[in-house]
């Protein structure tokens, strides 16, 4: 079930990087929950891409939390994914305006993490296999926060 979450401020949302799937999610969205959930904590959001491939039905929605927009993915009804672009969420309580360095030392240490870099870009990872939490930095700021039930965002092997 979806709980709105906007930590300090309307214009900060948590991240919730651990956990079993369900429990994955950013601001109110997790993982595995039907649409009419999100929508009930959301509203109807703007419909981005819909359509149906290998038998399964998809579609992509943005949602708006004061100043953060999530981009929330769904595979059969049920959220399969949510991103956003935003530096003002929160991991671990700092946010992730506080940039790449200072998350160096909060992920230090926490089981699963890793940090991959390369060309100017790094990447921030829990766990390998889904679900999955990557971060996006470029410059050492963040670029993009996905979490989603099939993995991670692929590190420098990919760029």
């Amino acid at each position: 079930m979806a709980v709105a979450h906007a930590g300090n401020s309307p214009r900060l949302v948590t991240i919730h990087a651990e956990g079993a799937a369900s429990h994955r999610g950013i601001g109110p969205v997790r993982l595995e929950e039907p649409r009419s959930t999100v929508t009930r904590a959301l509203g109807l959001g703007r419909e981005t891409e819909s359509g149906t491939q290998a038998g399964e039905t998809y579609a992509g929605y943005d949602y708006r939390i004061g100043a953060i927009t999530l981009e929330v993915g769904y595979s059969n009804g049920l959220v399969s994914g949510v991103s956003t672009h935003s530096a003002h969420v929160i991991l671990f309580g700092h946010p992730l305006s506080d940039g790449l360095e200072v998350f160096r030392h909060i992920l230090h240490g926490r089981r699963g993490w890793r940090i991959d870099e390369c060309h100017m870009r790094a990447f921030t990872a829990l766990a390998p296999g889904g679900p999955g939490t990557g971060i996006e930095w470029k410059n050492g700021r963040p670029k993009l926060v996905m979490i989603d039930a099939g993995g991670v965002l692929d590190d420098c092997a990919t760029l």
